[in-house]
């Protein structure tokens, strides 16, 4: 049977980093906990999580053609993408035209010389970009135009923004330095105007071999969640408070020892749970893939209940799996990206939806034209891609 293959690059520098979680935190009443088996392998359709897909492919023009997609937000009836290796941000209309690009690549004050990360202010409706090796913090308005900028030092594995216009920093493998104080590794807030910064949470100890995967942050509603590759506490922000703490508690536990392996060490041998990819967290569901003695699971925890499989099958059109690496549009629907990069590792797994859909009386001649439809828009547009919006059951 051929499975959908997910290639992982786990970037290994030696590093310290605390994974461990606290005795007393995990004994916290308040903490949820959520016991994971992960000896079970169960059959996921896609249909038991999401009720509907819709397809909006992006206009393909000289200027809004995308080179990669790193991220993507929905904010005021319009997609908003990043795109790390043009350095831009390319907007687009609900229903996929082109809009706009916010490219201020140079040396001048107002630009920038790379994308780490972005997030929107919705609160003042500002793109807020953060260049690490500029070490400042770029606020541009919807229309492109500079309306901001503060410096902020800090290295770091993810950003976002906060209601009250501050920022969140993830930065479990370094320590940094900030006003002549040394910081620990960890979650850090630092206020609109770049002159305090407060550590919200710690994790790290320093002696460690961090594993470098995108998004470890996710936001909807205002409030940010952490998914940590270090420790198996899924934690919550709202502006400089942690509202929420979820113990993932496994049936195989987290190593530390074995996170302090030399690099190069071969981490497919692991049999316990490691990493956090493609992260999501709204309402009562929270979904996210990680990796077990070189395989790779989904894990969908929906009302306290729990799902883990090696495979998902998507019943509802026959493509896109839309739970892997994908984005929250908001509190009911994920965005998805059907590309030139994922589109063969995506046709290679749709006989066996079809074959899942048969087995369960789904007609695949009625319900997969809008797939296919999708899949051609890709082919014969440059690559442009499609953007996949799911709705996900209540």
């Amino acid at each position: 049977m051929k499975k959908l293959k997910i290639t992982l690059t786990i970037v290994l520098i030696t590093v310290w980093v605390n994974s461990c979680n606290t005795k007393d935190e995990i004994e916290n009443s308040q903490v949820k906990r959520i016991a994971l088996d992960t000896q079970k392998d169960n059959i996921i359709a896609l249909s038991d999580h999401v009720s509907n897909i819709e397809y909006i492919p992006l206009e393909y023009t000289n200027s809004s053609l995308l080179a990669t997609i790193d991220k993507v937000i929905y904010h005021d009836n319009k997609f908003f993408v990043l795109d790390k290796k043009q350095k831009a941000i390319v907007i687009f209309s609900k229903e996929g035209q082109y809009l706009n690009k916010i490219s201020k690549v140079g040396p001048g004050p107002e630009e920038y010389s790379g994308i780490d990360f972005f997030d929107i202010d919705k609160e003042s409706n500002e793109i807020v970009l953060y260049d690490i090796s500029t070490g400042k913090i770029y606020r541009y308005g919807i229309n492109g135009k500079s309306t901001k900028s503060i410096n902020a030092r800090i290295i770091c594995r993810d950003f976002n923004t906060t209601n009250d216009g501050g920022y969140l920093f993830y930065s479990p493998d370094e320590t940094n330095v900030f006003n002549n104080q040394l910081f620990d590794p960890g979650v850090y807030y630092m206020d609109e105007d770049g002159r305090s910064l407060t550590l919200l949470k710690k994790i790290g100890k320093m002696e460690y071999i961090p594993l470098i995967t995108p998004n470890s942050f996710t936001k909807v509603a205002g409030k940010t969640t952490l998914f940590s590759n270090y420790i198996d506490t899924i934690y919550t922000f709202s502006n400089k408070e942690i509202v929420e703490t979820i113990y993932l508690d496994y049936d195989v536990k987290l190593k530390e020892s074995s996170l302090m392996s030399p690099p190069g060490t071969d981490f497919t041998r692991f049999n316990f749970p490691l990493l956090k990819l493609s992260p999501i967290k709204s309402n009562n569901f929270i979904s996210y893939l990680f990796i077990k003695s070189g395989k790779s699971y989904f894990s969908i925890i929906k009302n306290s209940h729990t799902s883990i499989a090696e495979r998902i099958y998507n019943d509802i059109d026959g493509g896109h799996l839309v739970l892997f690496d994908c984005y929250l549009k908001d509190e009911d629907q994920i965005i998805s990206v059907l590309s030139e990069s994922n589109l063969e590792a995506i046709l290679n797994q749709t006989q066996e939806n079809k074959n899942f859909q048969i087995s369960s009386n789904i007609d695949p001649l009625r319900s997969n034209y809008k797939f296919y439809e999708a899949v051609n828009y890709v082919r014969s547009n440059k690559g442009n891609p499609v953007l996949i919006i799911s709705t996900l059951r209540k």
